[in-house]
């Protein structure tokens, strides 16, 4: 119980990523803000000032004395009837729906039994102490007779250990097909069963399951995962091709075509097209930058705005045109003076909203209310709704605070809007809201690097733009491509944009962003020959894949095959690697489903982002594959070494590099097995 429904709600419609740059939260009805703004309980089942406090959650379980529990004398945690049965009485609620089996299944890897009640919750959670995602199901109304008997359906699972929290309160560990934790406890006059579900231990991964191989069906349709609800092109085998190429188009995509497709990016930033961004300078009555010409107006102008030689490397709008071959114009607004907010900048620091007993810092969120209701009296901020949702496309706020790579405030960042009404709507000015935003120190501009590599934010001679660019894609809608925990993985090895500073877009991106609608598909039963031009230049590419899903598009495993050359945004310190060359990237985008209200969202189940995806794990989102001899780019003579996918299943096709020459790289793609 350590979090609402409301946050599972918005696992798709409002979720991002806090790293060192990037804030992963869902959507929150308003409570307590520092400086005035009415408390809400810290716990889903208690007031702040209960003074019995859960394990769990930390947060006070009822007021007064604790009741007089029944005592568990089951010592092996087995306890009840043992026929199998949760009896009692009748309950409301008998059994899981598909959706949260679904859930479970993706990710404890099982189903564990149901006990009937009156009301309950199943919420994916992520464990802090096992730094593990569970679920948790919780129930009100269930009495100590029937969490005995419930325990009692837990056939095949030992009990591993109990437990008793600080609070007398007993928690019983069992193992078996998933691992599951649960306690009976008692809060607000009514009784509660709180189970946390995990994958059990050497489970491994078996996330993508199927069967693989060749000559299934065409390339039509997806397979659904059992056990993680996934949508997979296991079995699809590939579709028919003229002269050994399927001619691939991704707009073909029946579940998603792009990243505005999917459930988590509703309401986002459009990726193609002229969206309007606002972007407004801020600063502060205790600093008062505005009086000091360190801070310029004018230098945000040119790293949002400014045109080719008025930056170090491009401005946002420049480099966005050209990654996107001009499918996405920035319309930026600059606005030409500091909106200095109503306190000093500590109490926006220090401004928190009370979560269900966690403090959420909501300060940054302030200023931007404060500033849209400012900008509204003299403008139409209608204005910056390009796609008619009622929602601004984006909007940055670029600060005068000091950088901080300690305090979140004092860094760089995108995140989507969470402060409301107490009715749980946004807050409008001119019939529009504010949802995604990007919220980063003017320091950036300044950044410089010592002989050692580390960064400093002082060097006025600069006009680095790296940073912008790159939270920028996250408010199109781009997740990081580096591990984003202490551990700082990096699968891709800081050779993208979204996994460094530097550099273009990958293809997959590309794809997720629908700036490339097209690739090919290798089909042939024998040998074929195919010219690539530079991808920074054209976007081409080629695709290899064992199985193909004309309905899954871009969201399913394939590799892709580029001609990487060093120029554009690659070029100079842009440039990733010493040499052009081939460049083969695994993409493993597959997409699970969860249906909320009715409605079927969709959303990428591998990421880059967590600690256990080092290179090569079935986890990652993308990676690179390397040549035989450990190489990034594959030159004149060099083959792709055998590879198995995430199925299991040796890739059936290989390639030898003919030549790399005038521009242009040709490959002889052969059929395998």
């Amino acid at each position: 119980m350590k979090r609402s429904l409301l946050l599972f709600i918005c696992l798709f419609l409002s979720i991002t990523v806090l790293t060192s740059c990037d804030i992963l939260f869902g959507m929150l009805d308003l409570g307590d803000i520092n400086g005035g703004i009415e408390d809400v309980p810290t716990c889903e089942h208690v007031d702040k000032n209960d003074d019995y406090r859960c394990d769990k959650c930390g947060d006070s379980h009822y007021d007064g004395e604790e009741p007089n529990d029944e005592p568990d004398d089951d010592e092996n945690g087995q306890g009840g009837s043992g026929n199998g049965e949760v009896e009692e009485k009748n309950h409301v609620y008998t059994a899981f729906t598909a959706s949260e089996k679904a859930l479970l299944n993706r990710i404890a890897g099982g189903v564990i039994p149901f006990i009937p009640n009156d009301e309950y919750y199943v919420e994916e959670y992520f464990d802090e102490y096992y730094y593990e995602t569970c679920v948790n199901f919780y129930t009100y109304g269930n009495t100590e007779a029937e969490f005995k008997a419930y325990k009692a359906l837990f056939v095949g699972y030992e009990l591993v250990e109990s437990y008793e929290d600080d609070y007398g309160d007993t928690w019983y560990c069992l193992e078996g097909e998933t691992y599951v934790e649960m306690c009976h406890y008692y809060f607000e006059g009514e009784y509660v069963v709180d189970v946390y579900v995990y994958t059990a231990s050497g489970s491994g991964d078996d996330s993508q399951g199927g069967t693989g191989g060749n000559g299934g069906n065409g390339g039509e349709g997806g397979s659904e995962d059992s056990n993680h609800n996934l949508i997979t092109n296991a079995g699809a085998g590939l579709p028919n091709g003229v002269n050994g190429v399927y001619d691939v188009d991704f707009t073909d995509g029946k579940y998603v075509k792009d990243v505005t497709d999917q459930g988590y990016y509703l309401d986002g930033c459009p990726t193609t097209g002229s969206p309007k961004v606002l972007v407004i300078p801020v600063d502060f009555k205790d600093i008062n930058g505005r009086s000091n010409s360190y801070y310029s107006i004018d230098k945000i102008s040119r790293a949002f705005n400014g045109s080719a030689g008025e930056t170090d490397y491009y401005s946002v709008d420049e480099y966005y045109y050209i990654s996107s071959y001009g499918r996405l114009d920035l319309d930026i607004t600059v606005i030409d003076e500091w909106f200095v907010p109503k306190y000093n900048s500590s109490y926006y620091e220090n401004a928190t909203m009370d979560y269900y007993g966690e403090d959420v810092a909501i300060g940054d969120q302030l200023v931007m209310d404060e500033a849209l209701e400012y900008l509204s009296t003299f403008m139409d901020l209608s204005q910056f709704d390009s796609d008619g949702n009622t929602v601004i496309d984006a909007v940055v706020l670029i600060t005068t605070l000091e950088i901080d790579d300690t305090s979140d405030f004092n860094w760089a960042y995108r995140y989507w809007n969470t402060y409301t009404d107490e009715d749980g709507y946004f807050y409008e000015y001119d019939g529009v809201s504010a949802n995604d935003y990007l919220w980063a120190s003017y320091s950036f501009i300044y950044e410089s690097y010592d002989e050692e590599g580390y960064s400093y934010y002082t060097d006025s001679s600069v006009m680095n733009t790296y940073t912008y660019i790159h939270e920028f894609g996250h408010i199109l809608g781009l997740d990081d491509y580096y591990d984003t925990s202490e551990v700082s993985l990096h699968p891709m090895e800081s050779c993208d944009i979204m996994d460094g500073m530097l550099g273009d877009h990958n293809p997959f991106s590309k794809f997720n962003l629908g700036w490339i609608t097209n690739s090919k598909l290798i089909t042939t039963d024998s040998t074929v020959t195919i010219t690539l031009n530079s991808f920074t230049r054209t976007g081409e590419s080629i695709i290899i894949a064992n199985n193909w899903s004309t309905e899954l598009g871009a969201y399913q495993e394939y590799y892709v095959v580029i001609y990487y050359t060093n120029e554009g945004l690659n070029s100079g310190e842009g440039g990733y690697f010493s040499r052009d060359g081939i460049v083969v990237y695994h993409v493993n985008a597959s997409l699970y489903s969860e249906e909320y209200d009715g409605e079927i969202y969709y959303d990428i189940y591998n990421n880059n982002t967590s600690p256990s995806n080092e290179y090569g794990t079935k986890d990652n989102l993308i990676e690179f594959v390397k040549s035989t001899e450990g190489n990034f780019t594959y030159i004149e003579g060099d083959s792709l070494p055998s590879v198995t996918d995430n199925q299991g299943y040796t890739l059936s096709y290989s390639f030898t590099v003919k030549s790399v020459e005038d521009g242009q790289a040709t490959l002889v793609f052969t059929k395998t097995n």
